[in-house]
């Protein structure tokens, strides 16, 4: 989750976990807000490492039953026992929100969009520099499509590990006056 506070001069940017805000100022290059996006390309990592250990696709490790307490185990991590924060209605959550002021002017693009969205920067669909400009010419749905179709082209995760099939999409771009 991201949220933005208009600010003179800007905004201030809040966010959980693994969403992100692409800033695209006027006249400048793409400015990132957010987790960055390495930390999902380490779960790409992770779903690497698992099927080279199982022999599975890493899509495939989800459905086996041997190896579900071990996804489990992972993401009961969450928001508590040493894992990453997210958010949640758990009071204890408003205590790991990150935060940052970001300078922008008119004129300023913002992209605000999930980890599974970004997925296009991580499959090498678009650079940074180029996502905004993409969303604002093609549409966010065109998108999303794109994400899509890529996805179904590679639904066990061998080419690109992950170890689901598809992630959430979701995304909103906005311009300040």
């Amino acid at each position: 989750m991201v949220c933005l506070v208009p600010q003179a001069g800007g905004f201030d940017a809040l966010w959980y976990g693994d969403c992100a805000a692409l800033v695209s100022r006027p006249g400048e290059g793409c400015e990132w807000v957010g987790q960055p996006v390495e930390a999902r390309a380490g779960e790409g990592d992770k779903a690497r490492y698992f099927a080279e250990q199982t022999g599975l696709a890493p899509v495939e490790a989800l459905r086996q039953p041997e190896y579900r307490k071990y996804f489990q185990e992972a993401r009961a991590t969450i928001n508590g026992r040493g894992g990453s924060w997210l958010f949640s209605p758990d009071a204890a959550a408003s205590e790991h929100v990150s935060h940052r002021h970001v300078n922008a002017p008119a004129g300023t693009e913002i992209l605000l969009c999930s980890d599974g969205f970004l997925a296009l920067l991580l499959y090498r669909l678009y650079r940074l520099e180029d996502l905004v400009a993409a969303a604002r010419s093609h549409g966010l749905a065109d998108l999303a499509a794109q994400l899509r179709a890529f996805e179904a082209g590679d639904a066990d995760g061998r080419e690109h590990p992950r170890f689901k099939t598809s992630d959430d999409t979701t995304a909103v771009l906005v311009r300040l006056t």
